[in-house]
């Protein structure tokens, strides 16, 4: 990264910190409990498995009647 290059993005993180600082707490912290993480990780494991559907491909370009 050349020194424009880094200038550059240096400028524009600069432009997204005053964005979110613009906006408000309330919308820049977000606070999900273990207890409601650990619900979802569980009912993803409680999911049943889909087996892998075989994909056939028909290449139709050689079959024009």
């Amino acid at each position: 990264m050349d020194k424009h290059a880094r200038r550059k993005h240096f400028e524009r993180l600069v432009e997204l910190r005053e964005a979110y600082r613009s906006r408000g707490p309330e919308d820049s912290t977000a606070i999900v409990s273990v207890e409601v993480m650990l619900g979802r990780a569980q009912a993803l494991l409680d999911q049943p498995i889909q087996p892998i559907q075989p994909i056939l491909m028909l290449d139709e370009s050689n079959n024009k009647n």
